[in-house]
């Protein structure tokens, strides 16, 4: 709903009356709402994609041809980018941080190293205030990403390291394992076809340059890396920006999981599809059969989805925390896709 609504913002979506738009009435769209509800209602799931389908088509083509005459062109350097705002008001900047340290630590710059760098210097490296820098700390601690020691400096618990439990009383935490796993329902919806679309994208070099790294991981034993391989891939070479975005975001969401499963150890039913899909990608790269990698990827979803949810409510971390849409729970539960 959040990404929906961000959507909506970032659209400019109109506001419409009846006097605006002539074919647009209350009562035209109670019928079409009373229309979709009985399709809904009889899990006619065809006809319902096909009728939500039908009124997007006629409602923005015709929203669009009532709008444009009012409207001046815009020079193509200054589009606007769409930013996909997950956090809103003071909390936004803390998350964004910790997530972008979770990388360096994980991926990035600090991969490797025993400590950060002092408060001073991060606040100056990444343009907030100590005080900002502060409160990050506190909570990548309170996921146990880091451990400040005095005396010392801030210590990193790196890729591999075993932790202790996160402290899942703190709210912020809980939210964002919520959204990590939300996240995975959006995967579910896009992911074939965005991984077609960048793989696609690839040439030969950088193709091999993949399969190189997914062997990589496969002989260190890091299969659990490749979705966020293929996420940070479609982050930087999905077709269109908006889809970049997004996919960055979904990467984000997936580092704040991180830390529950290293204070665990091994978890089968993830860790195991995980070394399938490596391998996979791999057979499929290497034979040039980007379908079936996209294929392999969303299979690799469809897994995950319902294994997350279970992961996390050993934990405490119930359904209604979670809030899966009742679509994603059909698809898992009856191996049925229905179309959003």
């Amino acid at each position: 709903m959040n990404l929906f609504w961000e959507c909506f913002l970032f659209l400019g979506f109109p506001y419409i009356s009846d006097r605006t738009l002539e074919y647009y009435s209350a009562e035209i769209a109670q019928k079409r709402l009373q229309a979709i509800v009985r399709t809904a209602q009889a899990r006619d799931w065809q006809h319902l994609h096909e009728c939500l389908s039908a009124f997007w088509r006629e409602f923005v083509e015709s929203a669009k041809n009532s709008i444009e005459p009012y409207l001046l062109p815009i020079p193509a350097d200054q589009q606007i980018s769409f930013v996909w705002r997950i956090y809103r008001g003071r909390p936004q900047i803390c998350y964004n941080l910790s997530t972008r340290i979770m990388y360096e630590i994980y991926l990035g710059r600090y991969r490797g190293q025993l400590f950060l760098p002092s408060y001073e210097k991060m606040a100056k490296e990444y343009n907030v205030s100590v005080n900002t820098v502060r409160r990050t700390i506190r909570l990548l601690t309170q996921l146990r990403v880091t451990l400040p020691i005095n005396g010392k400096g801030i210590r990193i618990f790196s890729l591999g390291d075993r932790t202790e439990q996160p402290d899942l009383t703190v709210p912020a935490i809980v939210r964002n394992l919520a959204l990590f796993y939300q996240s995975f329902e959006l995967l579910l919806y896009s992911c074939e076809d965005i991984v077609l679309r960048t793989l696609s994208s690839l040439d030969q070099e950088e193709k091999n340059k993949l399969i190189n790294q997914l062997k990589d991981y496969v002989n260190a034993g890091n299969c659990e890396l490749t979705p966020w391989c293929i996420f940070i891939s479609a982050a930087m070479r999905a077709p269109l920006q908006g889809f970049r975005e997004i996919y960055a975001n979904i990467y984000g969401l997936a580092l704040w999981g991180y830390p529950l499963k290293t204070s665990q150890g091994r978890y089968p039913p993830v860790d195991d599809k995980a070394v399938w899909l490596t391998k996979s990608l791999i057979q499929y790269l290497t034979a040039d059969d980007l379908e079936d990698c996209a294929a392999a990827f969303k299979d690799f979803v469809s897994i995950a989805l319902p294994s997350i949810e279970k992961y996390l409510s050993l934990f405490g971390i119930e359904h209604a925390k979670l809030q899966m849409s009742p679509s994603a729970r059909l698809y898992y539960q009856t191996g049925i896709l229905a179309d959003p």
